[in-house]
């Protein structure tokens, strides 16, 4: 099944929803929601960040998306998947392939000699604003973290995420989404091969004295996408920290920093150094710049 993407991006003060105008078949000369493809093994939340930064250069920190609703279409084999989100600040767009507009969301979007998708997007603009007004609420399962942290006594820095992805409920280790670049960054600071098998990475871990986690222990969550997380609980991370000697702790990327702040900063006392994400969702950062900022947790 091919599967495919749409991002609904509404202004700050959401008067306004970013479209553009397609010069390709289908839908040529029509308005429609910015999107793409989403590739073979890619993470849906990775794939629709990665195409809104492709086509309109929004990055990952400028805002958060959810994952509201997919529409499958049975006869052409497609899956659609319907992402939206808000601006969190004012911003100028670029469109590389489509010109970029933004239209007023009072707009009639039923008009179809104006809007693509055949009506669909007059109901997926409707939707978005149900979820945004909180009259329903997007499809989330609740999930309790599955994977044991790595650390021993000689454990000296702690590294944590978020809550771990599907591929990492899936697998029962962290990071095993192939297109994350975890282990990468890690191999290339740590001067190491990259690991393949779950024992190789843990033993890497504790060979120089590196400790993994997350910050949340169970949550309310849509696939992989951490935007959507809710009724956060967090882990304990007490008996690590006494029965080791860690003395500095890291956030993989801003959700982790974030939750590390709301619900765990108070408790260790130990101020969390924030890294840029090694998500495919931060598309913005390559393999380069993320191994320079990470040697920090070799100092």
């Amino acid at each position: 099944m091919k599967k495919y993407n749409l991002i609904l991006v509404f202004s700050p003060d959401r008067s306004k929803i970013l479209m553009c105008l397609r010069k390709k078949a289908p839908h040529k000369g029509k308005l429609n929601f910015v999107g793409g493809s989403i590739e073979e093994g890619e993470e849906s939340e990775a794939a629709a960040y990665r195409e809104l930064f492709e086509e309109t250069a929004v990055r990952r920190e400028d805002i958060s998306i959810s994952h509201l609703i997919d529409l499958t279409y049975c006869e052409e084999d497609l899956l659609l998947e319907f992402w939206s989100g808000t601006l969190k600040n004012e911003k100028p767009v670029f469109g590389k392939e489509n010109r970029l507009e933004w239209i007023p969301a009072d707009s009639d979007f039923s008009d179809t000699s104006r809007f693509a998708g055949a009506g669909n997007i007059y109901l997926m603009v409707n939707y978005a604003r149900l979820i945004a007004s909180g009259a329903v609420c997007p499809a989330s399962e609740h999930f309790v973290h599955n994977i044991a942290p790595v650390w021993d006594k000689n454990s000296r820095v702690l590294i944590l995420g978020s809550f771990p992805s599907v591929k990492s409920r899936e697998a029962g280790f962290y990071y095993a989404h192939p297109q994350n670049r975890f282990w990468r960054v890690l191999a290339a600071i740590l001067c190491e091969n990259i690991p393949e098998s779950i024992d190789e990475k843990r033993a890497m871990l504790l060979r120089h004295g590196i400790a993994l986690w997350d910050v949340i222990a169970s949550c309310e969550i849509s696939g992989s996408s951490d935007s959507s997380i809710k009724h956060a609980a967090p882990n304990d991370l007490s008996e690590i920290l006494a029965k080791s000697k860690i003395t500095h702790i890291f956030a993989n990327g801003g959700t982790a920093s974030r939750l590390y702040d709301k619900f765990l900063l108070q408790k260790t006392g130990i101020r969390a150094v924030k890294l840029p994400s090694t998500s495919p969702a931060n598309a913005s950062a390559s393999l380069k710049k993320l191994t320079a900022e990470w040697k920090i947790i070799l100092k």
